[in-house]
């Protein structure tokens, strides 16, 4: 049997526009575009959830920073405690270790900061506060190559990783996490903007 295309009939378009079924018509299209995009925005909350548990996953196995520090231990030049004194593997191993914690922080920033029906574009900054006599002087770090100067900067490495390595989890529980570099009087915390 051949395929029929159905028949159109105005009346009954006409029916549907009637000034009684209209309200039914634009309340049933609303209730659709609600629903879609609440359901767009939980689906987008699960797949945060589902990064930020791979993350810390991940950070047991590949990337737990108590074992990168006895590995680049090793991989030292000199007894130094910042990143230009290491060599090729040790600078590749610590590399990325920031590129894996500054997307770690990206995703746990993102959860935490959510609002209730959008997500809000902001960034977990790593900052320094410095005491130079009455002032303090701040500097913000948001990326691994900037998490590499401030290690070379201050002479922290070893700190430095230990910090990012609980940072995610201090970040998720909001607790204020602060580590006190006793050498250069400065103390690493974290913000929000």
């Amino acid at each position: 049997m051949p395929f029929e295309i159905p028949s159109f009939d105005l009346s009954q378009l006409e029916q549907w526009l009637n000034p009684e079924y209209l309200p039914l018509l634009i309340g049933g299209v609303v209730i659709i575009l609600l629903l879609f995009f609440i359901m767009q925005y939980y689906s987008r909350v699960m797949l945060l959830k589902r990064m930020v548990r791979r993350y810390a996953r991940q950070r047991k196995k590949k990337y737990n920073g108590e074992r990168l520090i006895e590995k680049i231990d090793k991989k030292r030049k000199i007894e130094t405690n910042n990143f230009k004194g290491l060599k090729g593997k040790g600078k590749k191993l610590v590399k990325g270790f920031f590129k894996h914690k500054y997307n770690e922080l990206k995703y746990c920033t993102i959860l935490k900061t959510r609002g209730k029906f959008r997500f809000k574009g902001k960034q977990c900054l790593i900052q320094i506060e410095k005491e130079k006599k009455e002032h303090i002087k701040k500097e913000n770090y948001n990326s691994a190559k900037h998490f590499i100067r401030l290690c070379d900067k201050y002479d922290c490495l070893d700190q430095f990783i230990l910090y990012l390595h609980e940072l995610p989890e201090q970040l998720l529980q909001d607790q204020i996490f602060e580590y006190y570099i006793a050498d250069h009087d400065a103390t690493i915390t974290y913000i929000i903007k």
